[in-house]
């Protein structure tokens, strides 16, 4: 990389392959995040309300040993008239032993390139017993040093690393301690001689144990908040007194959107969680797990767990095919009331009519079919887990309602009103008992069956409605035309293998598109399909490794397509095309690149029981692979 002034840089490549880059943006920060934009210590009573915080080079507000802390109405955002799209390199709030009342609401927090919001302790580990009441304690993260951690007069617990249980009696009061200050570099930054009122028992030895000090835990209501573009964790909180997340908006948390864990192996970021509520939120477009609970013991034992009554309650769910609740070593998790749908709900059904023009007076048959695959994943995953309720959910069609238990008996998971069965699929049809409308029953009259009458000439929408606990889904609407010409092609009978149900499909990059690009990982991104300038309004957008496949049932006599690299690509990338009927391949194409024109496919496929619509990197790697079955369509048989 070299400075060419200006504020322009010139970046050399080690290789001749083209770049895979095209679209991304880059930041360049100094990797040493030293100093936060605001630091409370030592202060109590403090509230922060309605900053515009818009470029953080490190942390953005962070507590430590302070008394009641309020954020309120504050933007963590970038100025849109920068260009720049992080606002911060670091944690926007991280609060680090403190107690009290925090009370974050009404905040933005959009852009980060690490967590919102990080609520915590810090577990020092025991490193030498200088006497029964005397250990040397010391903090084991490289990036934690230079301040005190205990006050004469604090309460500490002891915990084990492997179980992460609390020891039995192993609860002390600081009399005294020697380490650093804050406030000058005379002392070792990482250690402290720390004396109790009382022997500590004999089990706490060296490097088996850490020590955390309870005083300084507070009580947290995070509430009101908006969570946007964040490539890490929404939330991060541990603390063993009450917590209230609620009312807040989660859009694209690239990571868990609530993450509980309790670490005596990594941060070293203390402590269990006795008390959660979760409640009233809005999860859009969420990673999973979108819940996460993962201390970090290594002796898993239900009877003895981390973490104890984590409750989520009438949230909204909008997802995609990810896990909801991944929870481990944890007592009396409760699932109750929430609304889960899936995030394509407006684009999973379409339509079809044996005949889209028929004549006044003829019948023809509708039929509803999903165009988005069923959700593979399972909704819940339960590891050391112990009293654990299901109750009362709403879930979407085309969801996976199965639960995954690890260390975890059945008999300690209660399910009541919900389907959700442990250690095996249940996938809900996305398709049930389809209802069928018209927008003009004068021109075409629609049974609910789906038996459809011409009455007059004209046209008119038909849509499919299908009920789910979450509401109904409604089809994409086909225009049928009574009396029109079947030689125009709105009366053809060509079916287009973008309005088919997939038997099955693989993506190299998000999933499969029907009738735009294939865009970037969400379902629904891509753009106007675009090969060469040519634009088509029907087909699949795919990213090499791919494959597609529908049932024909021997019902059809040609399969055409125009096959070629999609334009968004840049001109990048190299991929063939393959036609595969009932396991042979019957057509292919050269390694195509993104300067080459459309190819044309058309083969016979008469008899052919399942046709699958393969797409291969070109044997250089799938960078820029965006290929295009642009117009792909079915000509029937007779």
């Amino acid at each position: 990389m070299t400075d060419l002034g200006g504020g322009r840089i010139r970046i050399d490549y080690g290789t001749t392959t083209a770049p895979s880059d095209n679209g991304l943006v880059y930041t360049m920060r100094q990797t040493t995040r030293d100093t936060a934009a605001g630091f409370v210590w030592e202060s109590s009573d403090v509230t922060v309300r309605r900053i515009a915080a818009r470029y953080l080079h490190g942390f953005g507000i962070v507590g430590q040993f302070s008394e009641n802390i309020t954020f309120d109405h504050n933007e963590f955002r970038t100025d849109p008239t920068t260009g720049r799209t992080t606002s911060a390199f670091a944690d926007m709030i991280q609060l680090s032993g403190v107690r009290g009342k925090v009370t974050i609401t009404n905040n933005v927090f959009d852009g980060p390139q690490d967590d919102p919001i990080n609520i915590h302790g810090t577990y020092l580990q025991v490193t030498q017993r200088l006497a029964p009441d005397t250990l040397v304690l010391s903090y084991m993260h490289n990036e934690t040093a230079g301040f005190p951690q205990y006050h004469p007069g604090d309460q500490v617990e002891f915990v084990e690393k492997r179980t992460m249980a609390a020891v039995a009696g192993g609860t002390a009061t600081v009399l005294s301690v020697d380490g650093p200050s804050g406030q000058d570099h005379d002392k070792s930054l990482t250690t402290m001689t720390v004396t109790f009122d009382r022997p500590v028992p004999d089990v706490v030895t060296a490097g088996g144990y850490v020590a955390e000090n309870t005083t300084y835990t507070p009580s947290a209501r995070i509430a009101g908040n908006v969570f946007r573009n964040v490539p890490t964790r929404g939330i991060l909180v541990t603390t063993r007194r009450p917590v209230v997340i609620e009312n807040n908006v989660f859009d694209a948390m690239s990571m868990a959107s609530v993450y509980i864990s309790s670490d005596a192996y990594q941060w070293y970021e203390s402590g269990p969680v006795r008390d959660v509520r979760i409640r009233h939120n809005t999860f859009l477009r969420p990673s999973g797990p979108v819940i996460f609970v993962d201390p970090t013991n290594q002796v898993l034992d239900p009877a003895t767990p981390v973490h104890q009554g984590i409750h989520i309650e009438q949230n909204e769910f909008r997802i995609g095919n990810v896990e909801l609740v991944s929870a481990k070593s944890v007592r009396g998790l409760t699932f109750v009331g929430n609304d889960v749908r899936r995030l394509d709900r407006d684009q999973l059904l379409a339509v079809r009519a044996d005949d889209p023009c028929p004549t006044v007076g003829a019948t023809t048959r509708l039929s509803a079919f999903a165009i988005k695959a069923p959700h593979s994943s399972s909704l819940f995953s339960l590891h050391g887990a112990s009293d654990v309720l299901i109750r009362d959910n709403q879930y979407d069609n085309g969801l996976n309602l199965r639960a995954d238990l690890d260390a975890t008996q059945a008999d300690q998971v209660t399910v009541e009103g919900d389907d959700i069965r442990f250690g095996q699929d249940n996938v809900l049809p996305v398709v049930q008992e389809p209802r069928f409308r018209s927008s003009e029953p004068r021109v075409l009259k629609v049974a609910p069956d789906g038996t459809a009458t011409a009455l007059a000439a004209g046209s008119a929408e038909v849509t499919a409605v299908v009920r789910t606990e979450t509401g109904k889904l409604v089809s994409r609407p086909l225009t049928m035309t009574v009396g029109g010409d079947p030689a125009s092609p709105a009366c053809s009978r060509t079916t287009f293998v973008s309005d088919m149900p997939f038997t099955a499909e693989s993506n190299g990059w998000g999933p499969v598109e029907r009738d735009m690009s294939n865009g970037e990982q969400g379902g629904g991104d891509g753009n106007p399909l675009q090969i060469r300038g040519t634009r088509y309004d029907k087909g699949l957008g795919v990213h090499a490794p791919s494959s597609v496949s529908v049932l024909l049932d021997g019902r059809y006599e040609r399969f055409v397509s125009q096959v070629g690299l999609d334009d968004e690509g840049g001109g990048n990338g190299s991929v063939a095309f393959e036609v595969v009927a009932d396991g042979k391949v019957i057509a292919t194409t050269p390694v195509m690149t993104g300067s080459d024109p459309a190819r044309t496919i058309d083969v016979d496929v008469a008899s052919v029981q399942e046709l699958t619509l393969r797409v291969t990197d070109g044997g250089d790697g799938n960078s820029y692979d965006h290929a295009d079955w642009a117009d792909a369509h079915l000509v029937p048989t007779g």
